[in-house]
């Protein structure tokens, strides 16, 4: 081979670059690409398998209970059954209490308006006395002596209050009121304290008949005397002097028929009577309303209330 073949062989070399040396880099390097790929697609790659081979698995312990003796779900019972009749009790109890705390409270709302109605009796038997004075004052002036001007002011003096003025009474019953809402006498659990209170309020219907009896009496005085006699304008308070002074000369009384000037006395005298049996009918309710109120203070224990 002569020196022009020996360069031209040469160069030929270097522009194939060996195409076999070439082809197996190439293949190194994507085989290399692709563990780089592998590893940090799967970043657990690394992981030791001998580690992963001894890793335990833990279970859970399996509990084996003995079933329990007789005794002791007889016990657990025997406790259940206690509790459920204590709570039981408690609340019984606790009604109890309750019930007998309201009883109480209404007993002193008894006696409170049992005082009342003694207080307003005291006040009521004034009036009545007065009414009755004022009836007794005009009485004994005689009807034939009426056309005497001086006799007949002094009845028209007497005359005038027991026509303009009652004296009735009303008894405070609120609380009886409230018993009978509540369910009767239920609230009381004093066999002895409910029949007392019951026939004390049994009083009441006799008080009202004869109440009623009186203001019926008092009516027909007032609508027979204005046919008689000429009726002023009367005062709106009881003690005014106009009820206490006898009118000087003044002639009022516009007929003088006897028959029917006695008839009006009549009137007055059943009008005094009946206020006379009234005013006696509440001195028993007042004796009555006094001895419940003792009765009922000695049962509750409250006498310094």
């Amino acid at each position: 081979m002569n020196e022009e073949e020996h360069i031209e062989e040469s160069q030929g070399d270097r522009k194939t670059g060996n195409p076999v040396e070439s082809s197996t880099v190439h293949r190194q390097s994507s085989t290399e690409v692709a563990s780089t790929e592998t590893q940090i697609l799967n970043p657990t790659s690394d992981i030791n398998t001998s580690e992963i081979e001894t890793m335990e698995v833990h279970h859970h312990p399996q509990l084996h209970h003995k079933p329990k003796p007789w005794k002791e779900y007889l016990l657990e019972g025997l406790m259940i059954f206690v509790a459920v009749t204590m709570g039981f009790f408690a609340e019984s109890l606790r009604e109890n209490i309750t019930a007998k705390e309201k009883e109480r409270v209404y007993m002193k709302s008894m006696i409170q308006n049992l005082k009342d109605d003694t207080a307003q009796i005291n006040r009521t038997f004034l009036k009545q006395n007065l009414l009755m004075a004022k009836m007794d004052s005009a009485l004994k002036i005689a009807s034939t002596e009426i056309k005497n001007i001086n006799k007949q002011d002094t009845f028209l003096c007497h005359f005038y209050y027991f026509f303009g003025w009652v004296g009735t009474f009303s008894p405070n019953d609120n609380t009886l009121v409230q018993l009978r809402n509540a369910g009767g006498f239920s609230m009381i659990h004093k066999q002895a304290v409910a029949d007392s209170i019951i026939a004390f309020a049994s009083y009441y219907a006799i008080l009202k008949v004869n109440s009623d009896e009186y203001m019926s009496n008092f009516k027909s005085v007032e609508e027979f005397a204005v046919n008689l006699i000429k009726i002023p304008i009367l005062p709106p308070a009881s003690a005014d002097p106009f009820y206490h002074t006898v009118p000087n000369r003044v002639e009022l009384f516009t007929n003088y028929d006897q028959p029917l000037i006695e008839k009006l006395y009549s009137l007055i005298r059943i009008e005094r009577g009946q206020i006379g049996l009234y005013k006696n009918i509440l001195g028993r309710y007042k004796e009555k309303a006094k001895r419940l109120i003792i009765f009922l203070q000695k049962e509750y224990h409250l006498e310094n209330e």
